[in-house]
C-alpha cells in the first residue's frame, strides 16, 4: 500500500484496486469478479469495487468467500481443433 500499514484494518471500499491486491488477495479476486458481472450485465464497469460491502451483505446472511481446490477451467476444455 502506499500509506503505511498502521495495525488497523482498513475499509475495503476505501482502497483503491492496487491497493486490495496488496492487502487482502481473496477481496481482490472477488472485486474482479463483481466487475466481470457488472460487465456482463450492465455492459460497463464501476468506478468503485464495493467489494467490503459486498461480503459485508455475504457475512450479514451466513456467507463467505472461500477458495476452493478446483482445476481449472481451461484444463477442462477439450483440445482445440484446428
Amino acid at each position: 500500500m502506499t500509506e503505511p500499514y498502521d495495525g488497523r484494518d482498513p475499509d475495503l471500499d476505501e482502497l483503491t484496486r492496487d491497493q486490495l491486491g496488496e492487502y487482502n488477495d481473496r477481496a481482490a479476486k472477488v472485486a474482479d469478479v463483481l466487475d466481470a458481472w457488472l460487465l456482463g450485465a450492465h455492459g460497463r464497469v464501476s468506478s468503485h469495487h464495493n467489494v467490503g460491502l459486498f461480503l459485508d451483505l455475504l457475512a450479514a446472511e451466513g456467507y463467505r468467500v472461500e477458495p476452493i481446490d478446483a482445476p481449472s477451467f481451461a484444463s477442462l476444455l477439450p483440445p482445440a481443433v484446428d
